[in-house]
């Protein structure tokens, strides 16, 4: 009950700072799926203090703005003088929203817990291995689906393949990041993984992608086709990451 009061608090808060101005049925369920992402990752971190602050804030703008905005800059979607605004007012909403949760949970006072330290060789291969999960599973979905909606981006301008793997690399690298701030707080690498599962297509696909293509205009089809492509792989990602980069618990794992 408490928990479930926490998530429509938070939801209020983020369905004003992002929503307020467009209310539709999307951006409230977009903001229902936001909190519960962060009162979940809240109620189970071992970070408090500015270090909950910091992973709440870190997972909701990665996923939200970093891994995303610059994307939509290379497709054309938004102009490149516009996103730094854009950027800074939803690294903005992330601390808001952190700040909020934070006090939600009681958690504004900082705690000492251990979190796991990786060695340089054990650093690059995680990295290297992120990066190579992620960019496959975008080639590969995207092969997938692409007879699927051929015929709807025939003759639209696209960017060049090197610009769009270049790209992939350095999302896949912005979650790397926020895998690494979520999954260190976590009690095990087993729940670290369970959460970024979730976590990575509920805030890096459906809030972003469902409000995004019913507003654009873009066939329900489409969206439908689009926001299945990247789920898989966003799952499998933030699985992945959450045991890699998640503290080792022989009781747990």
């Amino acid at each position: 009950m408490i928990f479930a009061l926490r998530v429509v608090i938070i939801a209020a808060a983020v369905f004003f700072l992002v929503g307020g101005l467009h209310p539709s049925l999307a951006n409230l369920s977009a903001s229902l799926i936001t909190a519960g992402v962060l009162t979940w990752t809240a109620a189970r971190s071992r970070a408090s203090g500015g270090d909950l602050l910091v992973v709440l804030a870190g997972l909701y703008f990665i996923l939200t703005s970093l891994a995303a905005i610059p994307e939509t800059v290379l497709f054309g979607y938004v102009p490149m003088q516009a996103a730094p605004l854009f950027m800074a007012e939803q690294l903005a909403i992330a601390l808001i929203i952190a700040v909020l949760a934070t006090v939600l949970f009681g958690k504004t006072k900082a705690t000492a817990y251990t979190t796991p330290s990786f060695s340089l060789p054990a650093l690059a291969w995680r990295v290297g291995a992120g990066v190579a999960v992620f960019v496959a599973g975008y080639l590969i979905a995207g092969m997938i689906i692409y007879p699927f909606v051929q015929s709807y981006w025939a003759g639209k301008p696209m960017p060049p393949i090197a610009a769009t793997l270049g790209m992939q690399v350095l999302r896949a690298v912005a979650l790397l990041a926020a895998a690494g701030l979520v999954a260190r707080t976590m009690a095990s690498r087993r729940e670290a993984a369970v959460l970024l599962a979730v976590a990575f297509p509920a805030l890096g696909v459906f809030c972003l992608r469902f409000p995004v293509s019913v507003g654009s205009g873009m066939p329900a089809s489409v969206a439908i086709i689009h926001i299945a492509e990247v789920v898989p792989y966003f799952a499998l990602s933030g699985f992945l990451f959450g045991r890699w980069f998640g503290p080792q618990s022989a009781a747990a794992d």
